[in-house]
């Protein structure tokens, strides 16, 4: 039997009767939405989605509930990087320069759909990875997503990656950072804007969250 992942959250004990929460859409409802697009663009995520929610007579939040498939033989980045049993993973620079590029693909594709998933810290991202086979990436957590936004469109481009820039750093360096940018541009040569656009990143980082970044705590 596959293995269930599940998100529950009792509002009747968690917020207060009249709280905006309890009234507009519940947080596993959100998740689900964007689940379901990003499977409609193409971006790897976890399978057999399920969400239920309860209001009562005045619609008023109850319960919801979010239900989902682990992601056979994963870890997150997080875990990935920390862990050092997988240390020839993390010195060989062919493989960290494969999952950059992986990561500059999909979220290319994410933000060509419109799509912002706004919280892509590390412990948000799961690799899958073999000696013999290429690093496959998979996402989770997206209740922050955020679809076709109107307004502060290159805020949130720049928001986007400097999450990951922000756990990436620990283990990363310059070369990983142009491996990513030349997929997400679709340019063998950056320009001047995009070079500029690294240092918004890097400076992004940098004034958010100094030197830090996620531990396994976090």
């Amino acid at each position: 039997m596959t293995k269930k992942f599940t998100k529950n959250i009792d509002y009747v004990r968690s917020y207060p009767a009249l709280s905006i929460k309890r009234m507009r859409k519940s947080k596993p409802k959100r998740e689900y939405d964007n689940y379901l697009y990003m499977k409609k663009i193409g971006i790897p995520c976890p399978e057999n989605i399920t969400m239920n929610q309860q209001r009562n007579k005045i619609g008023l939040l109850v319960e919801a509930k979010l239900e989902m498939d682990f992601v056979k033989d994963t870890k997150d980045l997080r875990h990935f990087f920390f862990d050092e049993s997988l240390k020839s993973f993390h010195e060989d620079l062919p493989f960290r320069l494969k999952t950059a590029r992986l990561l500059g693909g999909y979220i290319k594709q994410m933000h060509d759909n419109g799509y912002f998933h706004l919280n892509l810290n590390f412990r948000n991202i799961l690799i899958r990875y073999d000696s013999d086979t290429a690093p496959e990436l998979f996402f989770i957590d997206c209740t922050s997503g955020l679809r076709r936004p109107k307004f502060k469109i290159k805020y949130y481009i720049c928001k986007e990656i400097a999450f990951m820039y922000k756990d990436a750093r620990k283990w990363c360096g310059i070369k990983e950072l142009l491996a990513f940018m030349h997929v997400y541009t679709g340019r063998n040569k950056l320009t001047t804007e995009d070079r500029a656009f690294m240092k918004r990143i890097v400076s992004y980082a940098g004034n958010k969250w100094g030197d830090r970044s996620s531990t396994l705590q976090d």
